[in-house]
């Protein structure tokens, strides 16, 4: 009997922590800093990643935060597919410098090899870097969300 309520509590407990771990928000996915933002692929040259650049309080950012949480839960499950991160344009402090000046409209990052190269106006903005180089910007939410969908659609 003893044994049994044992049994019982520890598989509580497993199942409390195996949901727990689950990326449900932004600020429970891996973040990446402005200036460390093309360094990620340092341990494969030919693997891709992605940066998933969100401001706090955008609704734009709310509405693909949860796909971008689900592809994260699945990037645990199979850690060899391209790994994805986020950055928080409103971190003045570590990611101040991806602003783009005042007054700006556009993006700036397709082709950068240097961090400083890379100047965002607007967020949500997706970005897909392999070996140091961003090589793709999805900078709208329809972009962002398609992008998203195939990835999962893969994995489904």
């Amino acid at each position: 009997m003893k044994s049994k309520i044992v049994l019982c509590i520890l598989m509580i407990f497993m199942l409390f922590t195996m949901s727990s771990c689950k990326v449900k928000n932004y600020s429970r996915m891996e973040e990446v800093y402005y200036n460390a933002i093309l360094s990620k692929s340092s341990l494969s040259a030919t693997k891709a990643y992605y940066v998933l650049v969100y401001r706090t309080g955008c609704a734009v950012c709310e509405v693909v935060e949860p796909y971008a949480c689900e592809y994260a839960n699945i990037v645990k499950k199979y850690p060899a597919i391209d790994k994805i991160y986020v950055l928080n344009k409103s971190d003045k402090k570590n990611n101040g410098g991806i602003a783009a000046g005042s007054g700006a409209t556009t993006n700036t990052a397709v082709g950068a090899t240097n961090y400083t190269q890379i100047k965002l106006a607007t967020a949500p903005v997706l970005l897909k870097i392999k070996s140091g180089r961003v090589v793709a910007m999805y900078d709208t939410k329809t972009k962002i969300l398609e992008e998203l969908n195939s990835l999962l659609s893969k994995y489904e």
